[in-house]
């Protein structure tokens, strides 16, 4: 669910950001003064949280990256594990677990973020 907390948090952070690339507040207020830059910091933070919302559910097997990222993957209802695609070879590849074994998972989904990233953007790190 979207709510006005991560909107107005992604906004201001693309605020910071549009002010750092133009090098000074100038750019900032000229897009202020246009009228456009609230709105499209307001979409292009929607976008940006649905984006990270859909990440951060289950998907089918089949839109896992295969270039050996870790993620989490189901392998049977209740059962998660580590994994990553591994394909040195044609004969060896496949999905693989923390021990290295093969498995054969159904859905996957992105790892969480570190508590320490979570801590420092509530501003308690």
């Amino acid at each position: 669910m979207i709510d006005q907390t991560m909107i107005e948090r992604v906004t201001l952070a693309d605020k910071v950001a549009a002010e750092a690339i133009g090098g000074h507040m100038a750019s900032w207020h000229e897009f202020n003064r246009r009228g456009d830059y609230e709105q499209g910091c307001v979409e292009a933070a929607r976008h940006r949280i649905r984006s990270i919302a859909a990440m951060s559910s289950w998907q089918p097997i089949e839109t896992a990256p295969l270039d050996m990222t870790e993620v989490l993957v189901l392998i049977r209802p209740k059962v998660i594990r580590l994994g990553w695609y591994f394909a040195p070879s044609s004969r060896t590849k496949g999905w693989r677990d923390e021990n290295n074994r093969p498995i054969n998972p159904t859905h996957w989904m992105p790892l969480p973020a570190l508590p320490a990233i979570d801590a420092a953007l509530k501003g308690e790190g």
